[in-house]
């Protein structure tokens, strides 16, 4: 917008320049002429020598106690009172709602993950239950094998904690970030900088913006995220300025369901 702001001398004299440090009055009135525009620059534009980014939706068939869970959750009490509500024309239970498929989106990653966030059982589960176990499991052997560090994304603390005993019976060093991390430097610092931790455990909502995580070319959600964007953001924690290597991205989804 040439002239919004002015000439360069009036701009000057109105704000100050150079060593000169504006008053809040001044601070103030400028503040509120740029504040309605955003400078943008896009990704292609800054970094044409990145690497490129593949992305593949991994299909994962539920096992059988996830189908049937998931059938109950999907024909019960709960559900048949919230589809009486959307035909009628009363009042909507929105929260009601987005609990539900919440639940559904749970069991798509594990049949028994639903209890365990909400405090009704015990944190042991058995990755094998999951449909997306054995896809996840072949990613990670190949990527390891390669000798590529390994990002894994999910929504869900339960999903971390399961995937993270797994890799301690496998002998593979991790580091993991949460909301509740206090230090949140160490755990990027030892996974950006030592080569014999090879993956790291991110919850979507604590590492999708903010951080670097270009020592890894492997990007694994484990699970979809309402808003395409933001898995995107989460992503290019890793498709970013300083990345070497093509980053490769999987997201498991279960057909048929909620996710699909």
């Amino acid at each position: 917008l040439p002239g919004y702001l002015g000439s360069l001398p009036r701009f000057k004299r109105l704000y100050g320049a150079g060593r000169e440090v504006a008053n809040a009055t001044q601070a103030q009135t400028l503040k509120r002429l740029v504040m309605p525009f955003l400078l943008r620059r896009t990704k292609s534009q800054v970094l044409k020598e990145l690497p490129e980014k593949t992305e593949e939706v991994r299909p994962c068939t539920m096992t059988p106690i996830q189908k049937k869970i998931y059938e109950q959750y999907l024909h019960s009490k709960e559900a048949d009172k919230i589809r009486h509500e959307l035909k009628a024309d009363g009042k909507i239970d929105y929260a009601g709602i987005l609990a539900l498929l919440t639940r559904l989106k749970q069991v798509c990653d594990h049949p028994r993950l639903p209890d365990i966030m909400a405090g009704k059982a015990k944190k042991n589960l058995d990755p094998t239950e999951s449909g997306k176990w054995e896809a996840f499991e072949e990613i990670v052997r190949e990527a390891l094998g390669s000798e590529l560090k390994i990002v894994v994304f999910s929504q869900y603390l339960g999903v971390l904690d399961f995937i993270g005993q797994w890799l301690k019976t496998q002998n593979v060093d991790y580091v993991d970030l949460r909301g509740s991390t206090a230090d949140r430097a160490a755990p990027l610092k030892k996974f950006q900088e030592d080569d014999n931790c090879k993956v790291f455990l991110c919850s979507l909502l604590a590492g999708g913006l903010g951080i670097d995580l270009t020592a890894a070319s492997v990007c694994i959600h484990f699970d979809r995220w309402w808003n395409p964007a933001k898995e995107n953001q989460a992503t290019d924690r890793l498709h970013r300025f300083g990345q070497t290597r093509g980053v490769q991205v999987f997201k498991l989804q279960c057909p048929g369901t909620i996710e699909d």
